[in-house]
């Protein structure tokens, strides 16, 4: 993700394009470009459509404690009114600035949680780890928590490790909403300091994410760790309402 803004994000601000779509269509066959670009485009927003709307669900149900079907859905068509409507009356630039509310929404949870983990552990990151190690589903190939390979496995489940690295590194680099970003900039150059500021945020908050995955595996323990299959993993909420209570997961 951080290597396709830094290297596209000034060609497509410079050229006035909108998406990868109409960057390849200007050297490839436009028709031919713009229908793979279109049914890319349709595909990563359908996917992401049905986990806002999920996600929205699980909140209202998680924060104002409606279990009602119908309710959750009656919410749900309503956020997504209102979303159709700021993104028509506002634009490109006005989604923009929704989307850095947003940004700074998740950052301070994300910065909350991290500092709410180290707190729990007195800011000792080795404690940190050996009780996440400890606390750690056993696995399969009978790997600790921090000992190399347990992500990959034996058999089949490398391929599907490495397939899940794959889509993180190269998926996240082709969802059309980060390129579009850029034709908010007011010159190439302003596209690639805006990349670069990105690219910073980016590095801190995988880092982050990082104490706060083990911080749930020592915090949560492993029975509490896991899928439920209605609202898939919720691993994340949980260890927010562990440490900061509804409020912090109704802002997650």
């Amino acid at each position: 993700m951080m290597l396709g803004l830094l290297v596209f994000a000034s060609h497509v601000r410079n050229l006035g394009v909108h998406t990868l779509g109409d960057l390849l269509a200007l050297r490839l066959r436009e028709r031919e470009a713009r229908i793979a670009a279109a049914v890319v485009t349709m595909l990563i927003y359908a996917m992401f459509t049905v986990i806002q709307m999920a996600a929205i669900a699980f909140i209202f149900n998680r924060w104002f404690g409606l279990d009602s079907l119908v309710g959750l859905a009656l919410m749900v068509a309503v956020v997504g009114l209102i979303t159709v409507l700021f993104v028509h009356i506002g634009g490109m630039p006005g989604v923009t600035r929704i989307l850095v509310v947003k940004v700074v929404l998740v950052l301070g949870v994300v910065a909350v949680l991290t500092a709410l983990v180290l707190a729990e552990f007195n800011m000792n990151v080795v404690s940190l780890l050996e009780r996440a190690e400890a606390n750690a589903a056993p696995a399969p190939g009978g790997y600790e928590l921090l000992e190399p390979g347990r992500l990959f496995g034996e058999g089949d489940a490398r391929w599907v490790h490495l397939s899940k690295l794959f889509c993180i590194a190269v998926g996240v680099a082709a969802m059309p909403f980060l390129f579009m970003r850029s034709f908010t900039a007011t010159s190439g150059r302003d596209a690639r300091r805006s990349a670069g500021w990105a690219s910073m945020i980016i590095v801190g908050v995988y880092l982050c994410m990082g104490v706060v995955g083990f911080g749930a595996v020592a915090v949560l323990g492993a029975d509490n760790i896991g899928v439920i299959k209605p609202h898939r993993d919720i691993s994340l909420p949980k260890l927010a309402d562990e440490l900061g209570g509804p409020v912090l997961v109704g802002v997650l």
